[in-house]
């Protein structure tokens, strides 16, 4: 009988102990001009690739727009430190457009909202700890 209870106790454990990462990060985006196009969103988990490189986040993606003026993203992550970007790309092209002397025309944002006036914002700055299932950030959208 011993030997039953063994098994299956192995048999079990490391469905058991195996970590399971069932969370998601809610990002509340404010401060749409309007609902044109779709929203550009990559998170990172290192310094060197924020923001520009999404080739090299964890994730990204878009999502086409709705009619209202906020938008919410759900987006599964494991528990880690990241940094989110976000573009309201109102021409679905793909990418943040810039004008003259490289100044964006369309809206984007950062987690953390920190000052972006003089160019895009460090890692460091953008940061947030993840750490729970439920756990939601608002990014504010500046053009």
């Amino acid at each position: 009988m011993k030997t039953v209870f063994y098994c299956l106790a192995a048999l079990f454990a490391p469905v058991v102990i195996a970590p399971v990462y069932a969370s998601e990060l809610t990002v509340q985006m404010v401060g749409l001009e309007n609902t044109e196009g779709a929203v550009l969103y990559a998170v990172f988990d290192e310094a060197k690739a924020f923001p520009a490189k999404v080739e090299r986040a964890v994730t990204s993606g878009y999502v086409e727009l709705a009619r209202a003026n906020d938008l919410t993203l759900h987006i599964p992550l494991k528990p880690g430190r990241y940094a989110i970007a976000l573009v309201h790309d109102q021409n679905s092209n793909g990418r943040l457009d810039l004008g003259a002397f490289d100044i964006p025309v369309e809206g984007f944002g950062f987690s953390n909202n920190p000052d972006s006036s003089r160019g895009a914002p460090s890692f460091k700055d953008s940061a947030i700890n993840f750490t729970d299932a439920t756990q939601s950030v608002e990014i504010a959208i500046s053009y």
